[in-house]
């Protein structure tokens, strides 16, 4: 669930879709 912060934070930062959905699987990865 901290992976959850961390993404939004990201998400404001970065702005992109694209970008956010790499870091998404990168977070996933990292969790799974």
């Amino acid at each position: 669930m901290v992976s959850l912060p961390f993404t939004r934070s990201l998400r404001f930062t970065t702005g992109t879709e694209l970008e956010l959905q790499l870091i998404d699987r990168n977070d996933t990865r990292l969790v799974g």
